[in-house]
């Protein structure tokens, strides 16, 4: 819904990324931030590559470890430009400056109480997330990084 899609002028885009790959995008933007808020490792798990997977159980076991839980809600995806995309081996790789809005906030999990961030007001976010398929296959998170 909404999302601009496009390829910048000069972008270098060896796999002919199309419409399709960019609802792909979109739905694993949503799935991974909304399992991690909801501290589904199932999820997780099927949405990224093993490495992510390991950092994200990282940061959901040091949280266990404060007594909190991070929460995630009302993600939607405002612009995913395609950075890059290519091929190296077997596996087609997309990066995609994913900017996008949610609620992002921490609570005390006995309590419930916000210990950080606000449950009510989105946030606007932009990050670089790369993407990795086998080809042919599905499209899996393999990387986030900070935007400038």
């Amino acid at each position: 819904g909404g999302a601009g899609r496009s390829a910048r002028p000069g972008v270098r885009d060896e796999i002919g990324i199309t419409t399709a790959d960019y609802s792909a995008f979109e739905n694993s933007l949503r799935t991974v931030q909304t399992a991690y808020g909801q501290e589904d490792r199932a999820a997780l798990r099927a949405a990224v590559t093993p490495e992510m997977f390991g950092y994200f159980v990282e940061e959901l076991e040091a949280n266990h470890a404060q007594g909190r839980v991070n929460r995630l809600a009302d993600i939607s995806l405002l612009q995913g430009d395609l950075a890059e995309a290519w091929l190296e081996g077997g596996t087609e790789y997309a990066t995609v400056a994913m900017r996008y809005s949610m609620k992002d906030w921490t609570e005390d999990r006995a309590s419930g109480a916000v210990v950080a961030g606000d449950r009510d007001r989105p946030e606007q976010i932009t990050e670089i997330w790369t993407f990795s398929r086998p080809r042919g296959g599905e499209w899996v998170l393999s990387a986030i990084q900070q935007a400038g």
